[in-house]
């Protein structure tokens, strides 16, 4: 049986989840507690009954990207309540996990970009954040295979819904591991909505491909699902991209023509970290690099003061996680900074961390 589907934007930087609580101190805040909240509520189904189970995503984040940072699973009646949450502003995604409700934003909302912000105040509990989920639980499933009819041994493919604006924006994703699967990728839990697929090969042999054998996004095929439809048998088959021809050398004598290097303008990039002191003076620093909504590519430095303590490297998410042993007591501060590529800008963070022992 097909595992549960991982969501991408919690995928996407999913070594957050390894680090709970992170607290990341402001200079002016340096030597001061910082306040907490909570968000709480409960989760039913049509006729009131509470449904236990269902995955509570917390999303925060910038104009750049969303971070589902904080999760909590119902109980058996229904309620959930998510503790140690720093003033911010948050929003909500509710996954069912059994496959018989579909997914909702916090409020009434299907796309995230109709989800209701929460803004939360230091120290402050929000409660009340009650939702009912529709027993209408959309499937889109279907095979990939390589020319040859064979499954792939490593693909992923993306699941993209449409905005209120029109634009197709990442939904949900399904990285194809298992061979003895045939290939088969499985997305439920899908509210009405459009969609449309990517099927992405980890192999340099073979080019991607879009819903409707097109080779761009915004030349796929929607996928039009009503409440509660189920869709099969949509099948993707990947091509072979084609084998490089020798080049022809004309004997013929050409002047040479001086060419201007084309400029690739780096574009800027968004840097989002978050820092805690733990015992026995070492230092967890969580790292997420996007530009342009997505992965960035490259190193991150991490110094104290003028002085460089590490380089690190980020994984296929952007992000990264590095851990300082033996770090001064008392306060310091940290400086992250991206060092950027060809495609990304470099950016930088300070963090001001105690250490108390």
């Amino acid at each position: 049986m097909v595992k549960p589907i991982q969501r991408v934007l919690s995928a996407l930087i999913a070594v957050f989840a390894l680090i709970t609580s992170l607290a990341v101190f402001a200079p002016a805040q340096a030597d001061k507690a910082v306040e907490t909240g909570s968000l709480s509520g409960t989760v039913t189904d049509v006729n009131g009954a509470p449904i236990q189970g269902v995955k509570i995503e917390v999303l925060r984040g910038t104009e750049f990207f969303w971070v589902a940072n904080d999760r909590e699973v119902t109980k058996a009646d229904g309620s959930f309540s998510i503790t140690g949450l720093p003033a911010d502003t948050y929003r909500i995604e509710f996954v069912p996990t059994n496959g018989e409700f579909a997914r909702l934003f916090w409020e009434s909302g299907e796309v995230l970009a109709d989800a209701k912000p929460i803004v939360m105040a230091p120290g402050q509990d929000i409660t009340g954040l009650d939702v009912t989920l529709a027993a209408e639980s959309g499937e889109i499933s279907g095979t990939v295979t390589e020319p040859d009819g064979s499954p792939p041994s490593d693909a992923t493919v993306a699941l993209y819904q449409q905005g209120p604006d029109g634009t197709f924006h990442m939904y949900d994703s399904y990285r194809l591991l298992n061979v003895e699967l045939r290939g088969l990728y499985y997305f439920t839990s899908l509210p009405a909505g459009v969609y449309r697929l990517g099927f992405f090969p980890n192999d340099d042999r073979f080019n991607n491909e879009y819903s409707g054998n097109q080779p761009t996004l915004d030349l796929a095929h929607d996928i039009v699902l009503a409440a509660g439809e189920k869709r099969t048998g949509i099948d993707a088959r990947f091509d072979a991209k084609p084998k490089p021809q020798p080049e022809v050398v004309q004997p013929e004598v050409v002047q040479p023509e001086v060419v201007e290097p084309e400029v690739v303008q780096a574009v800027p990039s968004a840097l989002g970290v978050y820092a805690k002191a733990k015992k026995k003076r070492k230092v967890n620093i969580v790292i997420a690099v996007f530009s342009q909504r997505k992965v960035a590519r490259g190193n991150v430095a991490i110094y104290r003061g003028n002085k460089r303590l590490t380089t690190v490297t980020l994984n296929r998410r952007g992000a990264a996680a590095v851990t300082l042993k033996k770090q001064p007591r008392g306060t310091t501060v940290y400086t992250v900074k991206y060092l950027g590529n060809e495609k990304a800008q470099p950016v930088a963070k300070k963090l001001t961390v105690r250490v108390k022992k």
